[in-house]
């Protein structure tokens, strides 16, 4: 029987959740802890294994793909808590979906073309997720999006180019280098959901809105409330 690990919550978020009554619910959203080396280079990442499977988006993966330097965790889930079951289970498939959508940025000339590779969820993820908002993924700093349209082709430009910086760099993926697994396991990554403001926190360090996860849920939550039964949000 494989033990399953829950990502201790913070303890402002443990105070939120004791002294919220009813406003908060804690859940816990699978992750897939990878361990990879390219060529002498090993790195470590957490993976969502339920929304981008669920949508089947390469850029939701991208977007809910992030680096964890240091954590507790727990055998047991907190009493009351829910439990996301994770879908996807293959750590290829995951580096597989961030090695493609490299490919694809390198082999586009224009924002234009690189949108083309693209499904009508990945397209959605892009325009009202990652250039609407202001983005911060795996720690990078800000880009914060001005709506004139000038401004707007600048920042999009300018976006693929932090996607390839972040996927090629800082995760360290090549479209023409092999990717050894080195191990992996599945994690459960402690959200918690604000009824009153309806907005998704994180609280693995820290308790802050985390736009990202808000968005998504608002954005598709057709396609998310069968799995994850949100009948809170």
């Amino acid at each position: 029987m494989v033990q399953l690990m829950f990502l201790k919550c913070c303890r402002n978020g443990e105070r939120l959740l004791r002294e919220g009554g009813r406003r908060y619910v804690l859940i816990y959203e699978p992750l897939m802890r990878i361990c990879y080396v390219v060529g002498r280079k090993k790195y470590e990442i957490f993976s969502d294994t339920c929304i981008p499977d669920i949508l089947k988006s390469r850029m939701a993966r991208f977007l809910l793909t992030r680096r964890v330097d240091k954590y507790e965790t727990l055998m047991t889930p907190v009493t009351n808590a829910k439990v996301v079951e994770p879908i996807q289970k293959s750590p290829r498939d995951v580096l597989n979906d961030l090695q493609t959508l490299l490919m694809n940025i390198e082999s586009s000339k224009t924002y234009e073309e690189f949108m083309s590779y693209l499904n009508d969820n990945d397209k959605i993820v892009v325009e009202k997720i990652c250039l609407q908002h202001k983005y911060r993924a795996l720690r990078y700093p800000y880009v914060i999006v001005d709506k004139h349209e000038k401004i707007m082709k600048r920042v999009r430009k300018v976006y693929l180019s932090i996607m390839k910086d972040l996927l090629s760099n800082y995760l360290g993926l090549k479209t023409n280098r092999l990717i050894y697994i080195d191990s992996w396991k599945i994690m459960f990554y402690p959200l918690i959901y604000d009824r009153e403001e309806g907005v998704i926190l994180r609280c693995l360090k820290k308790v802050e809105v985390d736009t990202i996860y808000t968005r998504f849920f608002n954005l598709f939550r057709d396609e998310l409330s069968t799995h994850y039964k949100l009948d809170f949000i």
